[in-house]
């Protein structure tokens, strides 16, 4: 490959990451990959990428002739996590992610544990609940309040045969350090979901003791199965 083709290639290989970008900023996927605190950093990436193509489609004309090789093995290998992220379907971590990052019930440690007991209790999140607990561990104040929570279905062994965890992922900075975090749904006059269905559950909150661990629990009184939802991932 002449040096001319080479930094041709560069720069379209420069050209199509920044497009991809672009794409999942302008479809509403960025939040698949990372904290929408970080937004931000993906636009000037953005722009930092369109303009060193510029300049690189640029300096292709100002070139001169050359006889030299490159080495072309290396763009396409550069090339293949371009080309995945264009055509492999998006697929947000569910409960087979569980096997390998394990799931809070109960606790959760993350940053922002104060607040919750503001939000209306039927807009709480499974994370809000799961923070409430910790916060009122001693003498929690939210048994009988309303909640309708959002999640994947995980059949947990530990439960009774009438009862299922729903789940949701946390993500602080990005999907490598996802954190899952869950609470236990009573369902005693329904058959329950399949695992890994996504869930919308309302019903009365309640507290549950699993192997010396206090877990909120819901007594359901509605349950529907839903499709993935735009936002699958909660943000601390």
């Amino acid at each position: 490959m002449s040096k001319k083709t080479f930094r041709l290639m560069q720069s379209l290989l420069v050209s199509a990451l920044a497009a991809y970008l672009m794409r999942l900023l302008v479809g509403g996927k960025l939040n698949n990959y990372i904290h929408q605190r970080f937004t931000y950093l993906i636009v000037i990436a953005i722009v930092l990428l369109l303009i060193l193509a510029g300049l690189g489609f640029l300096s292709i004309a100002r070139m001169p002739s050359s006889k030299t090789k490159m080495a072309s093995l290396p763009l396409y290998i550069m090339a293949l996590p371009v080309i995945f992220g264009f055509f492999i379907p998006i697929k947000p971590l569910s409960n087979e992610a569980l096997q390998s990052k394990g799931v809070n019930m109960g606790v959760a440690d993350l940053a922002n544990q104060s607040g919750q007991d503001l939000i209306p209790s039927d807009m709480r999140t499974i994370l809000d609940w799961v923070r409430l607990l910790k916060a009122e561990n001693e003498n929690p104040s939210f048994i009988g309040q309303e909640a309708k929570v959002v999640g994947f279905v995980f059949l947990d062994p530990r439960l009774e045969a009438h009862q299922f965890a729903v789940a949701r992922f946390v993500i602080a900075c990005c999907v490598a350090d996802a954190t899952a975090v869950a609470m236990v749904i009573d369902l005693p006059d329904q058959e329950l979901p399949p695992e890994g269905a996504w869930v919308e559950v309302s019903g009365t909150m309640d507290i549950i003791n699993v192997e010396d661990e206090d877990i909120p629990l819901i007594h359901a009184t509605q349950l529907k199965v839903i499709p993935i939802p735009d936002d699958p991932y909660l943000f601390p």
